[in-house]
């Protein structure tokens, strides 16, 4: 049985976190995206509330701008991602360059997507597909049990948080 060092798993855990919280942070807002296109009834003041972050957005459209794209904004998905390709650049060899790549991949999504003119639901679903490929990634080619269901956990604890404060 090999040991992995509590930083390790610390940051496996949080690598788990990141990339749930970027994943299931984007499929609602997508959710959400698409009621302001249809009824322009998004409720942004409501989800700050429910998702216990602070609301300091102006409109609408500034909380889509900046809660997806502003890396300076500690709540955003932008700085979950960062936050996760962070924890799998120093796991690299753990989790293997391959897998990595996703993670880069993904938050390349979010630069490219940047500042374009909105309809953005396309560019959205390709950060999606990216953080997925990451997910069978680590599954398929992770062999240790131990690291793969680490990051797992970690994201389970994130699923289960975000579901209580989201619904």
């Amino acid at each position: 049985m090999d040991y992995i060092s509590v930083t390790k798993t610390n940051r496996l855990f949080w690598l788990g976190r990141y990339y749930e919280r970027v994943s299931l942070t984007l499929r609602f807002i997508m959710e959400r995206y698409d009621e302001m296109i249809d009824s322009d009834s998004f409720d942004y003041h409501k989800y700050c509330c429910d998702i216990g972050i602070p609301d300091v957005y102006s409109s609408t459209e500034d909380f889509f701008e900046r809660y997806i794209f502003d890396i300076s904004d500690d709540f955003s998905i932008r700085k979950s991602a960062d936050m996760m390709l962070g924890n799998g650049m120093v796991l690299r060899d753990t989790i293997g360059s391959p897998t990595l790549s996703y993670l880069q991949m993904t938050v390349y999504a979010i630069d490219e997507l940047s500042g374009k003119k909105m309809p953005i639901g396309l560019g959205l679903q390709k950060i999606i597909d990216n953080i997925m490929a990451f997910r069978g990634s680590y599954d398929d080619f992770i062999d240790d049990d131990k690291i793969r269901n680490t990051i797992k956990c970690g994201a389970s604890i994130e699923r289960l948080s975000f579901c209580l404060r989201a619904h």
